[in-house]
């Protein structure tokens, strides 16, 4: 199936495969640091990022993206439940 997607200022692309690299280029380029093993393990490489990269992430991870908040502050809680 194809799809539709906008990139740039409206110049439209047809695509039948599309993937979403997000940092990964930075992190395979060294200019940025990757999560320890076992924060990854943790599930906590968001966590890391964000304390690495405060003022670029946290609007994004607070107000764009409402699924990630409330799985955010679940794991927070059960966390915190657990003791």
């Amino acid at each position: 199936m194809h799809r539709l997607v906008i990139v740039g200022v409206g110049v439209i692309v047809v695509a039948c495969v599309a993937m979403g690299v997000g940092g990964a280029f930075g992190m395979l380029g060294g200019t940025v640091r990757v999560a320890p093993r076992w924060v990854q393990r943790l599930g906590f490489e968001w966590l890391y990022r964000l304390t690495a990269e405060p003022r670029r992430l946290w609007r994004r991870y607070s107000r764009h993206n409402g699924r990630f908040t409330v799985l955010a502050l679940r794991q927070a809680l059960d966390l915190r439940l657990r003791g």
